[in-house]
C-alpha cells in the first residue's frame, strides 16, 4: 500500500494544503480545505489523483472556507469531521 502526503503553504494565515493520495486507487483526501479550491484541484491533478474525501479536523473558518467550492467542483465527495 503506497500513499503520498502532499503539504504546501496556502493562504494568508499560514495554513497548509494537505492532500493524502492513495496510489492503488487513485483517490485522494483533502484535509481542512481553506482559501483556494483551485489549488487543491491542481495538486490532485499534478499527482493523477481524484479527490473523493474531505477530512475536517475542526470547523474554524480558516480550515473550511474552501469546502463549498471544492465540493461543487469535485462532484460526489464524502466529508468527515471529528
Amino acid at each position: 500500500m503506497a500513499f503520498t502526503i502532499v503539504q504546501r503553504p496556502l493562504g494568508p494565515m499560514k495554513n497548509f494544503l494537505y492532500l493524502v493520495h492513495d496510489h492503488a486507487s487513485g483517490r485522494a483526501a483533502v484535509v481542512d480545505p481553506a482559501w483556494d479550491a483551485e489549488a487543491y484541484l491542481a495538486v490532485a491533478a499534478e499527482h493523477g489523483a481524484q479527490i473523493s474525501d474531505i477530512l475536517l479536523t475542526h470547523s474554524h473558518s480558516d480550515h473550511v472556507n474552501a469546502l463549498g467550492d471544492l465540493r461543487s467542483q469535485c462532484g460526489v465527495v464524502t466529508v468527515h469531521i471529528s
